[in-house]
């Protein structure tokens, strides 16, 4: 008998619960784990708490047909630093996540959050430039995009250099994920990945620099707790 995964889930969920420090909580997820199993005609003991949260799975996600600059900045983010690795599918509207269940929900929001992020900051910038009387012209908005996301950028990559040096062995759990997600990307894809690349824009140091200042600003804070991440936004 095929089981929903759904059922599946909701088991896990609730044995995950059964572990809580309230003996009450626990005690009644643990029942009804007992319940549902049983109704279902499944063996609980085999049925692990954590699989879900340590298999490696790909999710397609839809995005826009035309790839916004700011989407890619908020791709290359994820990418780098919440544990998911992130393909554009060139042509069907679809970016491919790859990485553990809970990894791909924090990373999808994370895109979310920096996309509405940057554009917020993007029309306070344009309604200053056009206060002052300067145009705004496609290539400084690129600019100011491209300041944006690599304030962030360099932002977390100091997160994660401090957090690799007070916690022995987490540079062998970054790579060893790193290596899982890449070989199942690869299976996934058939091995066929292209990068996405973004047309260079002609630099424009004032937008470039208005954009890092505002990047600067927006706190994004990737902690690590095991083997799951923790996502504080300001």
């Amino acid at each position: 008998m095929n089981t929903p995964a759904s059922i599946l889930e909701k088991i896990r969920s609730l044995l995950r619960l059964a572990k809580s420090d309230n003996a009450h909580e626990a005690k009644l997820a643990m029942e009804k784990a007992v319940e549902i199993a049983a109704k279902h005609q499944l063996d609980l003991g085999n049925i692990s708490p954590e699989d879900d949260l340590h298999k490696i799975l790909g999710e397609r996600l839809p995005c826009p047909a035309r790839l916004a600059r700011e989407y890619v900045g908020a791709y290359n983010i994820a990418h780098g630093f919440f544990n998911v690795n992130i393909t554009v599918i060139q042509g069907a509207s679809q970016v491919l996540f790859v990485g553990t269940k809970l990894d791909i929900e924090i990373a999808d929001y994370v895109c979310t959050y920096l996309v509405r992020a940057c554009r917020q900051a993007l029309a306070k910038w344009k309604a200053g430039e056009k206060a002052a009387r300067r145009k705004t012209t496609g290539s400084k908005v690129a600019n100011f995009i491209d300041g944006f996301f690599y304030a962030i950028w360099l932002n977390l990559r100091h997160q994660r250099a401090s957090q690799i040096t007070e916690h022995a062995g987490l540079a062998l759990v970054i790579k060893s994920g790193h290596e899982a997600r890449d070989a199942a990307t690869q299976g996934i894809l058939k091995g066929k990945i292209t990068e996405l690349a973004l047309a260079p824009a002609r630099r424009d140091r004032h937008a470039l620099g208005s954009g890092f200042v505002s990047g600067k600003d927006t706190q994004i804070n990737p902690g690590l707790r095991g083997n799951q991440s923790v996502l504080a936004l300001k």
